[in-house]
């Protein structure tokens, strides 16, 4: 799921907000996002994007060609997650088509996708989920994620290196376990394009996330998980870390070897 999140996020297309309908959600998306009054060629995709960031909220842009069954069907769908997530996310209808959209829809290439179309993107930019055609409501409302996987997934699409370091006041290793993360990012060579995301194991929020990797909530010693995009893990290591062993990981998955966490660092 997360690689999915990633993949799409990379090669994500644009979109527009045009009419639909007065629905309830347009409704919601123009009181939500600023009007264009000036008919500007950001248009209010693009404004909604920065008003439902600066409210620390998700984005839930649907993008459509054409108001017609199938449309309206998934439209329902799309307004009953809505509901779901209530004021955790802010709605935007979007119509290809319409040029005063064009900056949206060439930033994300949605009119290339597949109609009707869901970007959900988080309140760090992160697009956390990408539906074409046919979308069920859990789809959108489990591409509501934790902080720490938003941030993850932000980085990865950027294409960065990351280390999930998992630890907390409770487990062992702490220092040891970020002294090569450290040294590698400290490595000019990898600095600018390598980023340390620190997480709570026993953070309730986190569950999910830490399900995804594979790792116990109940950790007694520090984990650190090293990634690349997009959502490959090319490490994982308990414990104590060392910048050699970390560089040989990134080494054998740049030549095309299998990404497998290497026996000898976890």
């Amino acid at each position: 799921a997360l690689t999915s999140f990633i993949t799409y996020g990379c090669t994500a297309g644009n979109s527009a907000t045009s009419k639909v309908d007065e629905s309830s959600t347009q409704k919601s998306a123009k009181q939500s996002s600023p009007a264009n009054a000036d008919n500007r060629p950001d248009g209010n995709g693009i404004d909604a994007i920065k008003h439902a960031a600066d409210a620390g909220k998700y984005l839930f842009a649907f993008f459509y060609d054409e108001d017609n069954d199938k449309m309206q069907t998934m439209k329902d769908v799309y307004n009953e997650a809505l509901t779901e997530v209530g004021s955790k996310a802010e709605p935007i209808i979007i119509n290809v088509n319409d040029t005063s959209q064009k900056a949206i829809v060439e930033k994300y290439g949605a009119k290339t996708a597949p109609m009707p179309f869901v970007l959900v993107i988080a309140p760090n930019g992160a697009v956390t989920g990408g539906f074409p055609e046919k979308f069920t409501k859990e789809n959108l409302v489990k591409a509501i994620v934790s902080p720490s996987m938003g941030k993850c997934i932000k980085a990865l699409q950027e294409r960065k290196l990351i280390f999930l370091c998992f630890q907390n006041a409770g487990t062992s290793s702490n220092k040891a376990a970020l002294a090569g993360v450290q040294a590698f990012k400290s490595d000019p060579q990898y600095t600018k394009n390598t980023e340390i995301i620190m997480v709570d194991p026993s953070s309730e929020e986190e569950v999910n996330f830490l399900e995804s990797l594979g790792i116990d909530p109940g950790i007694k010693e520090a984990v650190t998980v090293f990634m690349a995009s997009p959502g490959r893990v090319l490490a994982k290591v308990n414990g104590t870390t060392e910048k050699t062993a970390l560089v040989a990981a990134l080494t054998k998955a740049s030549s095309g070897s299998c990404c497998s966490p290497d026996p000898k660092t976890g």
